[in-house]
């Protein structure tokens, strides 16, 4: 198993996390836009809570398209977050809320998937980007036992395939 980022703040975050269910996982710093593993070396990629991270998500799915060996899959469980809130035009490093805190009007219009507003728009992505076989699930239940859902609206997951 592999797993990048492009702060090593949150790999080492990760490393202390598997370290602690005792998880082999091989940590490399890297940009999961144009993430540098080999063509066709993953079966599959997982991502959660995170495509509306991505400053250019179709250049992602294009790359992590050519990173999966045939019949590879994305699985990609995600929520909208951010769909009622307001941004604010300078971080509030007061802010209670972290996205007030890091993410102004500026930062979030760089990232065009946080205006994402259905699964469909997000499968459509997927799509544009070249996989075959993309479906959406809705994630209600898992929704519904998390402590405190971050968004207001159940999660969903897309799975395409290579």
């Amino acid at each position: 198993m592999i797993a990048i980022d492009l702060a090593e703040p949150m790999l080492a975050e990760a490393r202390k996390a598997a370290a602690e269910d005792a998880l082999e996982i091989r940590f490399e710093l890297s940009d999961a836009v144009a993430p540098t593993l080999p063509p066709q070396s993953l079966d599959a990629i997982l991502c959660r809570h995170f495509l509306w991270t991505l400053r250019e998500p179709e250049t992602a799915l294009r790359s992590w398209l050519a990173l999966l060996r045939p019949g590879g899959r994305v699985v990609a469980i995600d929520g909208f977050w951010f769909r009622d809130a307001a941004p604010t035009e300078t971080p509030d490093p007061d802010a209670p809320n972290l996205f007030d805190r890091y993410y102004t009007a500026e930062t979030r219009e760089a990232l065009p998937a946080m205006g994402f507003s259905s699964p469909r728009s997000v499968a459509a992505l997927f799509e544009r980007a070249g996989f075959a076989r993309v479906e959406v699930g809705h994630l209600a239940d898992v929704h519904a036992l998390a402590a405190a859902p971050p968004s207001p609206e159940p999660w969903y997951v897309v799975v395409a395939r290579r």
